[in-house]
């Protein structure tokens, strides 16, 4: 369904025995998504170091096989704000500590040596606007608090009279990610931050935010502080990931939840992986494109 409102169709059913018809009314909200949405995800097939001509061959690919089908999202996923990630793929243990690239106000932003076009500030801004162009929607990974770098300097929350260590849990750590501590949603801080984040997403022009590291443990605060910015801010749509969100959460907080973990298959075309994955986020099903020289993990 292209907008919110209440539907009446008919179902017909027909064999040999005769037909039947009975009437379905479909009634369509804002809460949650009616269908999950359906696209490429950077992750599986270039892991924490994909760079902006990857994300663009495969949305080319995506608008010439699959758009027509309804596959409309595109995805970069986690780390975009490391500029050295190459240097160990999807190993982000040897990454910690990194200088990872940020504003002045401590949100990371897209290294521009990956992704060019986000040079000068713009973010991923003229990346969005791409991608739009081709009929598609734009979106992108986070992980759930603020950076650690930015704690450590104590860096201004943009809009607040806050700073990083204001804002800051650092008793809450992600056990698989070093670049992030956690976020003290409860306190007007906690919630300058995430309010000046999705200020930063809505400037870009994102249509999708797929937060990560929210189930374990589950973060209640943190979910309903995201969320409290969402509409103002522009943002259409907030996926919690990873699975395990609470029934009341998911059906209140965000529009889709991811409910399984990714399950990777070979592409026959192109030897590189893509999802095919029984989620509510927009999994990388589709086939990936690798750039020019570039051997996708």
């Amino acid at each position: 369904m292209k907008q919110s409102g209440t539907y009446n169709v008919t179902l017909t059913a027909k064999n040999a025995s005769g037909a039947d018809n009975r009437p379905l009314r479909l009634v369509v909200g804002d809460a949650i998504a009616l269908t999950p949405p359906i696209g490429w995800n950077s992750y599986d097939s270039f892991g924490d170091d994909v760079t902006e001509a990857e994300v663009l061959a495969n949305a080319r690919s995506m608008e010439e096989s699959l758009k027509p089908y309804g596959w409309d999202y595109v995805i970069v996923d986690y780390r975009w704000y490391d500029p050295d990630a190459s240097s160990a793929p999807n190993n982000t243990a040897a990454r910690a500590g990194a200088k990872l690239t940020a504003d002045a106000f401590g949100r990371l932003e897209p290294s521009p040596n990956r992704f060019p076009s986000a040079a000068d500030g713009k973010g991923f801004g003229p990346l969005a606007a791409t991608v739009h162009a081709m009929g598609l929607k734009f979106g992108v990974h986070i992980m759930r608090g603020i950076p650690r770098q930015a704690v450590t300097a104590n860096m201004p929350i943009e809009g607040s009279a806050f700073h990083a260590a204001d804002a800051a849990n650092t008793k809450s750590i992600c056990p698989w990610c070093p670049d992030m501590y956690g976020v003290d949603a409860s306190t007007p801080a906690g919630q300058a931050w995430y309010d000046s984040l999705l200020r930063q997403y809505a400037a870009w022009g994102l249509d999708y935010i797929k937060v990560d590291d929210m189930s374990a443990p589950y973060s209640t605060a943190e979910i309903e502080a995201i969320h409290k910015p969402l509409r103002s801010a522009g943002v259409p749509s907030f996926s919690a990931s990873p699975r395990a969100i609470p029934r009341w959460n998911r059906r209140t907080m965000s529009q889709s939840t991811r409910t399984s973990g990714g399950s990777p298959a070979t592409s026959g075309t192109t030897g590189a992986r893509s999802a095919i994955s029984s989620t509510c986020w927009p999994a990388g099903r589709g086939t990936a494109v690798p750039a020019p020289g570039r051997t996708p993990i």
